[in-house]
């Protein structure tokens, strides 16, 4: 009897363990929604809206319930919008009397949507059928109103099945194409290829591109019970470009390197990168000698991208392979090549239908599992929505399913604004998850959108103070300190200190070090020198607290930093520009002044703090700043109307104090920029130190020292005032995020580094205008400098972008700006912060042209060991130099006259 009874209690305390690690760090079910009739309805595709609510797309049957207005007896799309809460907000239906489906709806820059689809219809709300099929495009304004339409293909079958919005306003789709005339062109065999057509804003073909080979390539048969979604997704790129991912069974005319297997059809994940006109410039067959079948392409921040889709293969790219289908996400490089791919899922079949980016710099993946062992665990039933929250590696960090006891399956998911998550799908369940389905047989689908609770977090916690009597505790007179770093390993996690000294550290599961990286002025004097501290993070003691440090100060000094910005420079155009100024150091900075000057088309109009005027420079009276002090002035400006554009034009400040200080590198600091007649709204630029004189760029070139100054630009492009602006940027590893300096920005900001080298800027209370009601002060930046990571190599490129998210919308990606290091093309380095002298282009390929306020006087060309390659006298103020014969490489100018001498170094 007793040894029964240990053998209960033990069954009890393992199955107890195994719960415990399928469910520690979950989310939990906020609420959820069923939205239809007793018919067939199913969401395909689902996304937030700039009101802070969802809407989503798929398609409908019923004719009762929450659906009305379908047109016929088989399928309407079906677009339902809700708010925050997911109450519905309005429904609508598209369509004619045949059959109408769609797998993609984004919102536009004017407030409404637009939707990518099929119809065979020839009636109701679709006009222009070619015959059978065709993609239909569908213009919706902010209330589902129809504003036009536009069937697009020939007299075979055409499917719509992803559609973007281009930066000319326009509209890139994905789809599949079997026909050969009409608006099709180009079709390789006699089955399928992947079609790329490119819309103008109205809808009208600018160009069509067919992708693929003799055999099948895309996919036709979208199932509402979720066997199939869309499988033609397309994504922008970082260079202008786009990415496609796709299925294909070809092995000849665009496609190579095709796994050959049995299956019918046989088809390996297709990923295809082209140029902004459709041109192939790569493409990479995927998979192994099974089947796979491919649903999501995200570019990443890193310049390479993130796939989904679903494998039964165990050979070729594909290792882990639990058995049958599981889900399939794979990382790839900027050229293609897989860094790293992994398999999830049991021994049944698992798919994986949507993956998304989260803030932690991981993904967020959504579709199905029918397993019931391996990596899924908690269904209900034979056919489970199933999530899955991966890191940045591929490593599983929680896994969680949803639904009942019948079938329930997901098409959507993605992270929102408060740390959740939304899930949208179709369910066929009314019980377990599932409440307020309409519908009682096996083939009544409702949508169902989920919200999902922020996931409870592990943390490691502590203090970092001052130790004046270096005794290791903390005295009620000992100062906390601000600003200062702590880095677990491994995984590199960090988290700065906030005004009273404490730190939160926020981690998965695992064994940690953290450390206290040394700061300017200070030294670790506890734990004693580099001591450190230990943390066994797991489900039994999820959080780690009192791991504090303490510091003694080395240096008694101020030590003063500034930094100017601004948005852009427009002609004939009102602009601010943000002075921003800090005292590094432990001791109280006095008479300190600020300098400005601005180059000859830049006109300073008021400032909210006095200046005094002497020729062009503009003093600012600070008075005193205290330690750890920061403070910001702005200045209102106009850029001069008779600017021509692309001229380079330059503000520069200087911070001076009459104490010591103990370093002045970072006393001075410039903003130039190219002016422009309009710029791209959300968007990211940078500059090397040694080129900051020529503005921000997309793509920058440098040495392997430099240190690099990034600008993040942002605007409300909506139609109300956003309250509150979040922006999140994670670091590529090639820098150094100890050394991230925060500079001038638009407006007040909180700023924390936390996670695995994410930045995060949150403007609270911003009351940032929409464009429409006032286009000047719809507009932000931010600023902030950051040195490379030690041992960086000639040719590395890195990599960077940001979310930018405005109120409760969804995340905006800007561009991503790209760093070369040591590139081949030829630069000439102009060295020095001084207003008098432009230099560009600058890199360049043959010449550079040179425009000095005075006589240029004596040019001296170096190259960069020292060796002088050419020396002239220059009598005016604008000169060429032609670096045409010179190989590729960094030079030095040098260049004196009578009034001035300049050597930038």
């Amino acid at each position: 009897m007793k040894t029964k009874q240990l053998l209960i209690r033990f069954s009890l305390i393992l199955n107890f363990l195994l719960c415990c690690l399928y469910c520690a760090a979950q989310p939990s079910i906020q609420w959820q929604k069923c939205m239809g009739g007793t018919g067939m309805d199913a969401p395909m595709s689902t996304i937030a809206t700039s009101d802070g609510g969802y809407i989503m797309t798929g398609a409908a049957n019923s004719l009762n319930g929450d659906v009305t207005g379908v047109h016929g007896t088989f399928l309407d799309i079906w677009i339902v919008k809700t708010d925050a809460n997911g109450n519905l907000q309005w429904q609508k239906t598209y369509g004619g009397t045949a059959y109408e489906l769609s797998t993609s709806i984004i919102q536009t820059s004017d407030g409404g949507y637009i939707i990518a689809g099929e119809t065979n219809s020839t009636d109701g709300d679709v006009t222009g059928n070619h015959g059978n099929y065709d993609a239909w495009i569908v213009k919706i304004d902010v209330n589902g109103n129809l504003q036009w339409q536009k069937c697009l293909g020939g007299s075979n079958g055409d499917l719509g099945q992803s559609i973007l919005q281009t930066t000319d306003g326009g509209y890139i789709v994905g789809g599949t194409t079997g026909s050969t005339d009409g608006d099709v062109t180009g079709l390789h065999g006699t089955s399928q290829d992947v079609w790329m057509v490119k819309l103008d804003a109205a809808g009208n073909i600018s160009w069509q591109k067919c992708l693929g080979g003799t055999g099948t390539d895309g996919i036709f048969g979208v199932s509402l019970q979720g066997l199939n979604f869309r499988q033609v997704t397309i994504d922008t790129t970082y260079d202008g470009g786009y990415i496609i991912a796709t299925n294909s069974a070809s092995n000849d005319g665009d496609v190579s390197g095709h796994h050959t297997g049995g299956s019918t059809p046989d088809f390996d994940t297709w990923i295809v990168k082209t140029d902004s006109l459709g041109a192939i410039q790569w493409q990479k067959s995927l998979g192994g000698t099974g089947v796979e079948m491919t649903y999501s392409v995200l570019h990443t921040s890193d310049g390479g991208y993130i796939v989904s889709a679903q494998t039964n293969s165990t050979d070729g790219d594909v290792t882990g392979n639990h058995g049958n289908y599981d889900a399939w996400v794979i990382k790839l490089d900027s050229v293609g090549a897989i860094q790293w791919q992994k398999c999830y899922g049991g021994t049944s079949a698992d798919r994986a239908c949507s993956i998304s980016k989260t803030n932690d710099g991981g993904y967020f993946i959504t579709g199905f599992a029918s397993s019931h062992d391996g990596d899924v665990a908690g269904a209900h039933g034979n056919f489970e929505v199933w999530t899955i929250k991966i890191d940045a590696a591929g490593v599983l960090q929680w896994q969680k399913t949803l639904g009942g006891t019948l079938k329930d399956v997901s098409s959507a998911g993605f992270q929102t604004a408060d740390g959740g998550f939304i899930v949208s799908g179709n369910t066929n369940s009314n019980d377990f998850d599932v409440s307020g389905h309409h519908g009682t047989g096996t083939n009544n689908y409702d949508f169902w959108l989920v919200k999902l609770s922020p996931v409870p977090i592990n943390v490691i916690t502590g203090n970092i103070y001052e130790d004046l009597d270096l005794d290791c505790i903390k005295d009620t007179n000992e100062l906390n300190l601000y600003g200062k770093m702590v880095k677990a390993m491994p995984g590199n996690y960090y988290a700065v200190t906030d005004s009273n000294g404490n730190y939160t550290l926020f981690v998965d599961s695992g064994l940690y070090t953290i450390s206290h990286i040394p700061s300017q002025y200070y030294n670790q004097s506890c734990p004693a020198a580099t001591g450190t501290y230990t943390a066994n993070i797991n489900w039994l003691t999820p959080n780690s607290y009192g791991n504090d440090f303490a510091d003694t100060l080395t240096s008694h000094c101020a030590d003063l930093t500034i930094s100017i910005g601004t948005f852009y420079l427009r002609r004939c155009f009102k602009n601010s520009y943000t002075v921003h100024y800090t005292n590094n150091g432990a001791v109280t900075a006095n008479n300190v002044f600020i300098n400005v000057n601005f180059d000859n088309l830049i006109i300073p109009l008021s400032s909210n703090l006095p200046w005094s005027l002497a020729g062009n420079t503009y003093t600012f009276n600070i008075g005193t700043v205290l330690p750890g002090q920061s403070g910001n002035f702005y200045v209102l400006d106009s850029v001069d109307c008779n600017a021509t554009g692309q001229q380079n034009e330059c503000a520069f400040a200087t911070i001076t104090t009459t104490d010591a200080e103990c370093d002045t590198t970072n006393n001075s600091d410039h903003d130039c920029h190219i002016i422009v007649g309009s710029c791209d709204p959300n968007a990211k630029e940078v500059a090397s130190q040694d080129f900051l004189n020529n503005g921000y760029a997309k793509q920058e070139n440098c040495d392997t020292s430099d240190a690099l100054t990034y600008m993040i630009r942002f605007q409300n492009t909506g139609t109300d005032t956003a309250f509150t602006v979040v922006i999140r940027d994670t670091l590529a590893s090639y820098l150094d995020v100890a050394t991230v300096q925060p500079g001038a920005s638009s407006h007040l900001y909180t700023f924390r580094i936390y996670g695995q080298g994410i930045l995060e800027w949150t403007f609270n209370n911003i009351l940032l205008p929409d464009s429409i009601a006032n286009e000047v002060g719809s507009h932000g930046f931010v600023k902030f400098s950051v040195q490379q990571t030690a041992g960086n190599n000639p040719g590395t490129v890195i990599n960077n972008s940001a979310n930018i998210i405005f109120d409760y919308n969804a995340p905006v990606l800007t561009d991503t700006a790209v760093v070369i290091i040591n590139s081949l093309t030829t630069s000439v380095m102009d060295l020095v912060n001084d207003q008098l002298l432009v230099v560009y282009p600058n890199p360049t390929n043959n010449y550079i042209n040179i425009k000095s306020e005075t006589s240029i006087g004596t040019l001296t060309i170096y190259n960069s060991t020292g060796q002088i390659i050419s020396r002239e006298k220059v009598a005016g103020t604008q000169h060429l130099v032609d670096l045409s014969a010179q190989p590729a490489g960094i030079y030095f100018l040098q260049i004196q006259s009578k009034h001035i001498k300049i050597i930038k170094q």
